[in-house]
Parts: C-alpha cells; sequence; structure tokens
C-alpha cells in the first residue's frame, strides 16, 4: 500500500493589494447607502413635521374665526338693541397687508365679562365688543380689539399663527329674506349689512421651512383671488369653511 503525504497548509500571511481595493470599496459603498438612507429619512421627517405644522395651524385658524364670526351680532335682546354684525367701515392698522382681507367681529357681552379676542377688558355695561383680525406684514395672521368708544385698538395686534400667504372672505347675502344665501360678496360689494347670514373663508397657508421640494412657481385661487407665491420650495395648503351667523337666523 501506497503511503499518501498530506501536505501541511499554510497559514494566510496578509491580504493583497486588489483584496485591500475591494473591500475599501464595499465598505465606501455600505457607508454610502447608510449616508442615503440617512438623509432620505431626515427629509421625511422635516416634510412630514412641516406638513403637520401647516394642517394644525389651519385647523387652529378655522377654528378660532369660526367660533369668533359664529357669535357676530350677539345681544341681549331685553338690554341693548342688535349691533351690526361686522364693523364694515374699519380699516387695516399700520401693520396690515393690502393683498389680504379683514374682518371686524361685533357681539355685546352682558355685564362686566366683555373681553377682546386677545383677552383685554372692554368697557362693561353692555358695550360693543369688536374684534379685528387680518394679516400683518410678517405674514402672520393677527388678532386685536377695538375700544368702541374711540376706535382705536386696546393694545397692540397678536399674532395667531404664522405663514400665511392669503386671507380672503366673502359674505353671504340673503337679499329676499328667505334664509338662505343669494350671493357671495366682498366686503365693499355689500350694500346692506344687515342682509349678511353667512361668511365664507378661505386661507392659503405655508411651511416655515424651505426647499421641502422642487422650487416651482404655482398657482392658487383663493376664493376667486389668484395668488402666485414666490419659488422658496415651501409646501403650501388651503383651508376654507362657511360660517352661518346664529345671531341673524330667523
Amino acid at each position: 500500500m501506497n503511503a499518501v503525504t498530506v501536505g501541511e497548509f499554510r497559514r494566510q500571511q496578509g491580504l493583497t493589494l486588489i483584496e485591500l481595493m475591494i473591500a475599501l470599496v464595499l465598505g465606501l459603498m455600505l457607508s454610502a447607502g447608510a449616508v442615503q438612507l440617512f438623509i432620505a429619512n431626515k427629509q421625511s421627517y422635516r416634510l412630514q413635521d412641516a406638513l403637520a405644522r401647516v394642517q394644525e395651524n389651519g385647523r387652529f385658524a378655522v377654528h378660532r374665526l369660526s367660533r369668533d364670526i359664529r357669535m357676530a351680532g350677539y345681544h341681549d335682546p331685553l338690554a341693548s338693541a342688535a349691533p351690526d354684525a361686522f364693523d364694515s367701515g374699519r380699516t387695516a392698522d399700520g401693520g396690515g397687508s393690502g393683498a389680504n382681507d379683514q374682518i371686524a367681529v361685533v357681539r355685546v357681552y352682558p355685564g362686566e365679562t366683555a373681553t377682546d379676542c386677545l383677552g383685554n377688558s372692554v368697557s362693561a355695561g353692555g358695550e360693543r365688543v369688536i374684534n379685528v383680525y387680518q394679516v400683518n406684514g410678517n405674514g402672520s395672521l393677527a388678532c386685536y380689539g377695538v375700544d368702541p368708544a374711540t376706535g382705536s385698538p386696546i393694545e397692540g395686534s397678536e399674532p395667531l399663527i404664522d405663514g400665511v400667504d392669503s386671507f380672503q372672505v366673502e359674505y353671504g347675502v340673503d337679499s329676499d329674506d328667505d334664509g338662505s344665501v343669494d350671493t357671495y360678496e366682498t366686503a365693499g360689494s355689500v350694500s346692506d349689512w344687515g342682509e349678511v347670514i353667512a361668511v365664507r373663508l378661505a386661507l392659503l397657508l405655508r411651511t416655515r421651512e424651505d426647499n421641502l421640494r422642487a422650487a416651482e412657481s404655482n398657482t392658487y385661487t383663493v376664493l376667486g383671488e389668484d395668488v402666485t407665491p414666490g419659488n422658496d420650495g415651501r409646501l403650501r395648503s388651503a383651508f376654507e369653511t362657511t360660517v352661518v351667523l346664529r345671531n341673524r337666523l330667523q
């Protein structure tokens, strides 16, 4: 029988240059993939967080405006005459933006509970309370109260939300007194404010963060008004609602 001699395997003493280069390339590919995944996740988070903030701002603004507008014209029929639901002669203060509408809501509080939209006390005794909502020069929807005796703001305005590209208001007019809106008109077109029974309002809001998408110019129609924001890569959402004036229903 022939004897078979098995040679002893030699242990690896190192890596060749080619093996090192392959390992380096594979490591770089894995690192690049991890970086790309991190960037994609971060961008997705920025996008979702920005959209959530815009939606939250929109819901808050619509709720705040609707609650105040719904009570426009409120009064105690045994204590005072019905006021106009809106102060149509009110002009924007110095911080207002001319491209946007404003709305001045009027109601009467009984006794000593009268406060404006910022919680400031108004003259007691069933005086009118006037809350003005407008967009200031910084693109924030702001509110301030007006002293009915002097017609001057009680204090400076306070922003409610920021990132407002457009704020538009239309008034539902019931011209034949049948309890239904016949036409929606701008403030300048309303001839008889006693015929206003509803308010339609719309907001176009933008995210704080820019570069969330490819910069492009889009035109949005907000209650018949065309709005073309800048190419800033921000996301935008439109909000619209119609509020019925409870104190105008018969």
